[in-house]
């Protein structure tokens, strides 16, 4: 029986198994290569998710105080429209007639401040780019003041 089995010495399975062993030493530069594409695309990931980051902060970070603005609300609906989109704003009534205002459209209902009262609105964005305004009766005097 052992006659049949070919047998093979130490050194010629010494010698194959060196030579397997070559072989995977070949794929070591390509691995390499592949781990460092991927650390690349992972890098930019985060710079790119940092950046957007960075972005979002700023977006949400008021640069600035508006001009104040003197406005005398009638029983007609006027706009006031700002140049660069608020954050927040503040309009103070000092008349003597109740105010009706409304954010960026005239539908829908509207914020009342009466006379001598005040009111404002914070956003995470800048986003506030009109305000309308109006009495039902006689007139009043609005100071509106903002960040943008």
């Amino acid at each position: 029986m052992s006659e049949d089995v070919p047998v093979k010495t130490t050194i010629e399975v010494i010698a194959h198994a060196k030579q397997g062993s070559d072989d995977s030493f070949d794929m070591m530069p390509m691995m390499m290569m592949v781990f460092g594409v991927m650390m690349m695309t992972v890098m930019i990931m985060v710079m790119d998710s940092v950046s957007g980051i960075e972005a979002y902060t700023q977006a949400i970070t008021p640069q600035g105080v508006s001009e104040g603005y003197v406005l005398t609300a009638t029983t007609c609906i006027q706009t006031l429209e700002f140049d660069t989109p608020l954050q927040s704003i503040v309009v103070r009534n000092d008349g003597d007639s109740t105010v009706y205002l409304m954010l960026n459209t005239s539908n829908g209902m509207p914020s009342v401040v009466r006379a001598w009262e005040a009111f404002s609105v914070d956003y995470d964005i800048h986003c506030i780019e009109k305000l309308f305004y109006y009495t039902t009766t006689g007139t009043a005097l609005l100071r509106v003041t903002g960040l943008y």
